[in-house]
C-alpha cells in the first residue's frame, strides 16, 4: 500500500514538473528589427545575419549604423511555459547625439500564461534616456504592439526595476514583441540594458507540484520511522 502511494505521489510531482517545464509549442517564428536614423535591419533567426547557432536566439553586431558607432544585440526566446519568456540584451555606443530603437518579436507561441510582467536593468550613457515596453497580440502579428503587458523608463544610471503584474493572452496563437529604445545627447557615450518578459507560473502547477512533493517527503520520514 505505502508503496503504490508513493508511486502516485511521485507521478503528481512528475505532471506538475513537466506541465510547468517542458510543455511545448509549434515551431514559433523568431526576429529582430533595428532602426537608427535612416537605417533599418531586420534578422531572423538562422539567416546570414544572425550571429547565434541556436534556435530561439538572434545575436547582431553593427558598427556605424544610424547615428551609433557601435551596438550588439542578443535575444533569446522561449518556446514553453517558463519564467523567462523573452530575454533582450543591447549595448549600444554613439559619438553623438542619437536614437537607437530595437524590437524583438516571436509569433506562433500557444502555451497558456497566468501573469506577465517585464523587468530591466543596466547603465546609461550620461544625459541619456531610455524606456522598454512589451506587447502581446492575439492577432499574432509579429512587431505588433497591440495590448501593453508594461512599460519602464529610465533617466539616471544605474538602474533596475520591473512591473506588476499584468495582461496577458487569453486565446492561442498569440505573438509577444518587446520594445527598446534609448537616447544620446550630443556628448554620446556608452549604454549597456537587460530586458525580460516574465511569465509568473500558474498556482494551480506549483500546488500540485508542491502537494506531490510533500507526499513523497511524508513517505519518506514514515517509512525511515518504520525502519
Amino acid at each position: 500500500m505505502t508503496r503504490n502511494l508513493l508511486r502516485a505521489w511521485s507521478f503528481l510531482a512528475l505532471m506538475a514538473i513537466v506541465a510547468l517545464g517542458t510543455s511545448s509549442t509549434a515551431e514559433a517564428a523568431v526576429k529582430l528589427r533595428v532602426t537608427s536614423a535612416a537605417d533599418t535591419i531586420t534578422i531572423e533567426d538562422g539567416d546570414v545575419n544572425d550571429g547565434a547557432a541556436v534556435p530561439n536566439n538572434i545575436s547582431y553586431g553593427g558598427s556605424n549604423f544610424g547615428d551609433f558607432s557601435f551596438h550588439v544585440t542578443l535575444a533569446n526566446a522561449s518556446d514553453s511555459v517558463q519564467p523567462d519568456l523573452m530575454h533582450l540584451r543591447v549595448s549600444a555606443a554613439s559619438a553623438g547625439a542619437g536614437d537607437l530603437k530595437v524590437e524583438f518579436t516571436k509569433t506562433d507561441l500557444d502555451f497558456e500564461t497566468l501573469q506577465l510582467y517585464i523587468s530591466w536593468g543596466g547603465s546609461l550613457a550620461a544625459g541619456g534616456d531610455t524606456d522598454y515596453a512589451a506587447y502581446y497580440d492575439t492577432a499574432n502579428v509579429e512587431f505588433a504592439a497591440t495590448t501593453l503587458i508594461g512599460s519602464l523608463t529610465a533617466l539616471g544610471t544605474p538602474f533596475a526595476a520591473s512591473t506588476l503584474p499584468g495582461p496577458s493572452p487569453s486565446t492561442t496563437p498569440y505573438s509577444f514583441t518587446q520594445v527598446f529604445t534609448i537616447r544620446h545627447n550630443s556628448a554620446g557615450g556608452a549604454s549597456n540594458v537587460d530586458m525580460n518578459l516574465v511569465n509568473v507560473p500558474e498556482p494551480a502547477l506549483l500546488s500540485l507540484l508542491g502537494l506531490g512533493l510533500a507526499g513523497v517527503a511524508a513517505l519518506r520520514r514514515r517509512r525511515a520511522a518504520r525502519s
